[in-house]
């Protein structure tokens, strides 16, 4: 059974600013940008303690096709989104909250 989860503040602008910056180039590539992300948090939420830890109690998982990363905590058995972090952004902003 999958875990329930919840988005950030920050998770929820940065998912919006990546959609609307691949519509920018093109609808498909903005639409297969958000099925891609809804696979990745469905592996996630399916199994989300197999995830290594890669800061405190943060885990992460990449994007297939994407240069992003889902970062997430679980807390009480519930995946909380912290980010979706673009890979060329500096890794220090990472797990600020």
């Amino acid at each position: 059974m999958a875990a329930k989860y919840v988005f950030s503040i920050r998770a929820i602008e940065e998912s919006n600013a990546a959609y609307n910056w691949y519509f920018d180039i093109s609808k498909k590539l903005a639409d297969r940008f958000i099925l891609e992300l809804e696979t990745t948090i469905g592996q996630v939420t399916e199994r989300p303690l197999s995830f290594r830890k890669v800061h405190k109690e943060s885990r992460q998982s990449k994007l297939r096709s994407f240069p992003c990363l889902v970062v997430f905590e679980v807390i009480e058995g519930v995946v909380i989104v912290q980010t979706i972090f673009h890979t060329s952004r500096n890794p220090k902003k990472k797990f600020r909250k």
